[in-house]
C-alpha cells in the first residue's frame, strides 16, 4: 500500500493497480471520520466512514465494483485489431479526514487502475505474467493483456498497436502456416504484478522491458468440432477453449400438474379429453459434460477459472460475419486433478439455457 502524511494524518491507500474483488483499503490515523468519493470520471459515489480509537478504516471494494458496467464486458469486436475492454478502468478517489481534534484535512486525489477481478491472497499469484496459450484458428479469438502505456504487441514480426493504459483484447496477427509464435512487447509497457503480502494487501509491480517475450501461442488449425467457449477469468481477461463433448444428460421436472376425470365418459364421445379436467406443465434442462483430455498443469489451471467465472459464453456460429454467443452456466461441483501426474484431464458440466416446453 502507498501512504501520504498531511497535517499529522497518515493515510494508507491502494497501490497503482488494484482488483475490484480484493480488499480496497483506506486507513487513516488520528482520524474520527473519513469522507470519501469514488469516481470513474462519469459516475461518482460518496460514503462516510467513522473512526474508532483514533483510526478510520474503509474497504471501498463495493463502490469500486459498482462503477463497472458488466453489460459492456462481452462487447468484443473480433474485427478490430486492438480493443480496450471495460474490465479495467481508472478509479479516482478523494479523501477528506476529520482529525480527533476536529481539524479537516483534504488529501490529493488518488488514482488507481482497477481490474474487475481478484488475485489469491498470499499465494504469490502473478497477474499479466508470461503465458502459454492455444489459438483455435477456426474460431474467434483474442489475446488479453494489460499495458501501462502505448506499445506494439508483436506476434512474431507482425505487430498490433495499443494506445494507452488498459486491459486490451488484441486480435491475432499470425503469419500464414505458423504453428507456434512468440508474442513480444516492443516498448516494455506490459508490466506484471504479484500479490504476495497477506496482511497489507500489497501488489508488487514488475516493470516490463523492451522487446520482452510475454506469451507463447500454439496455433491449432485443424480442430473444428466440439463446444467452443469463452469465459472471463479472475484477472479480467477473456479466455477461450474448444472442449470435447461427453454424453448429454436431459433433466425434466414437474412445474405443476393436475388431472381429474369428470366421469362423463371414458371414450371420446365428448371429444378429445372432453371428460377430463387437466393442467400439466414440465420444464426441461440440458446438461452437457465437456472435457479437455491430457493437458499439462499450466493449461489445467488456465481452464480451471471457467468453473467459477460469472460470465461463460458458448459460441453458436456467425451472423453476417459477426460471431454469436449464448450465455451458459457451469454446474457447481468438485473438479479434481492428480497432482503427481504430468498430464491430466479437465472436465466440467455445462448447463444450457432451459428448453421452452408446452403447457396444458
Amino acid at each position: 500500500m502507498r501512504q501520504n502524511t498531511t497535517s499529522g494524518v497518515t493515510l494508507k491507500y491502494p497501490d497503482a493497480v488494484g482488483f475490484a474483488f480484493n480488499p480496497c483499503l483506506l486507513v487513516a490515523s488520528n482520524t474520527q471520520r473519513m469522507d470519501i468519493t469514488v469516481s470513474d470520471g462519469t459516475d461518482t459515489l460518496a460514503v462516510t466512514y467513522y473512526g474508532f480509537n483514533g483510526e478510520a478504516y474503509a474497504d471501498i471494494r463495493a463502490y469500486v465494483q459498482a462503477l463497472f458496467k458488466e453489460k459492456e464486458f462481452g462487447n468484443i469486436s473480433y474485427s478490430t485489431t486492438a480493443q480496450k475492454v471495460a474490465t479495467g478502468k481508472n478509479i479516482y478517489i478523494s479523501v477528506t479526514a476529520t482529525t480527533v481534534g476536529g481539524t479537516t484535512v483534504a488529501f490529493p486525489s488518488i488514482t488507481v487502475f482497477y481490474v474487475w477481478g481478484a488475485l489469491k491472497i498470499g499465494a504469490q499469484e502473478r497477474f499479466n505474467g508470461y503465458r502459454r496459450l492455444t489459438h483455435f484458428a477456426n474460431y474467434p479469438w483474442t489475446f488479453g493483456v494489460y499495458v501501462t502505456g502505448a506499445t506494439s504487441i508483436k506476434f512474431g514480426n507482425n505487430g498490433r498497436s495499443v494506445t494507452g493504459e488498459g486491459v486490451w483484447n488484441v486480435a491475432p496477427n499470425i503469419a500464414a502456416g505458423a504453428q507456434t509464435v512468440i508474442v513480444y512487447d516492443s516498448n516494455g509497457t506490459v508490466s506484471n504484478i504479484t500479490f504476495d503480502t497477506t496482511f497489507d494487501f500489497t501488489f508488487h509491480l514488475t516493470a516490463g522491458t523492451r522487446n520482452q517475450a510475454i506469451a507463447t501461442i500454439t496455433v491449432d488449425r485443424e480442430a473444428n468440432e466440439g463446444y467452443y467457449m469463452r469465459w472471463l477469468n479472475r484477472q479480467g481477461m477473456w479466455c477461450y477453449w474448444l472442449f470435447k463433448e461427453g454424453a448429454g444428460k436431459y433433466q425434466s421436472a414437474v412445474d405443476g400438474e393436475f388431472w381429474r376425470n369428470n366421469i362423463i365418459a371414458y371414450d371420446q364421445s365428448y371429444g378429445y379429453q372432453g371428460g377430463a379436467v387437466r393442467y400439466q406443465s414440465h420444464n426441461r434442462q440440458e446438461v452437457i459434460p465437456v472435457c479437455v483430455p491430457l493437458v499439462d498443469r499450466d493449461t489445467w489451471m488456465y481452464l480451471l477459472d471457467i468453473i467459477s467465472s460469472p460470465l461463460v459464453d458458448l459460441y453458436t456460429g456467425t451472423s453476417n460475419g459477426v460471431p454469436q454467443w449464448v450465455s451458459v452456466n457451469v454446474q457447481a461441483g468438485t473438479t479434481t486433478r492428480d497432482m503427481k501426474a504430468e498430464l491430466s484431464d479437465f472436465m466440467c458440466n455445462i448447463q444450457l439455457p432451459e428448453v421452452p416446453t408446452q403447457h396444458l
